[in-house]
């Protein structure tokens, strides 16, 4: 069986798990790319430091003169992790595709993408946010 697996690509896997539950199916996915990322340096955390309302926090970016990504890692006194985010990013060669198309899931205040649109062009930028405003 192990030797059949590995001949599959990655969706004939899934397909052979097809027996399992969907939890076993999102658990292996999981720790597909948690072994994927940690081959890279990276990690995945969850950290939560509360909702803002978008619009209370662009209002606010605007009269400090801030960018909202700025004005987020003042109010946070995060200041300077999301260049060092970008920065790791950049040291992995994601900018260099030319017109990639980025997808950015959990968007939250958007600090992001005014760092990624400096860095690439892309053709397309998708962001999902689960929060209604």
């Amino acid at each position: 069986m192990l030797r059949r697996i590995k001949q599959k690509g990655f969706w004939d896997i899934i397909t052979l798990l097809g027996g399992k539950s969907e939890s076993i199916m999102k658990e292996y996915v999981k720790k597909a790319v948690k072994r994927f990322l940690a081959q890279r340096g990276l990690v995945i955390t969850r950290v939560s430091l509360g909702h803002i309302s978008a619009k209370k926090t662009v209002s606010a970016a605007e009269r400090e003169g801030l960018s909202v990504c700025d004005y987020v890692e003042k109010l946070w006194d995060k200041s300077g992790d999301t260049q060092r985010v970008i920065d790791q990013m950049a040291s992995c060669g994601v900018f260099e595709v030319k017109n990639p198309n980025v997808l950015e899931i959990g968007t939250g205040t958007g600090r992001y993408l005014e760092k990624v649109l400096a860095k690439c062009k892309p053709s397309i930028y998708e962001s999902y946010e689960t929060a209604r405003d």
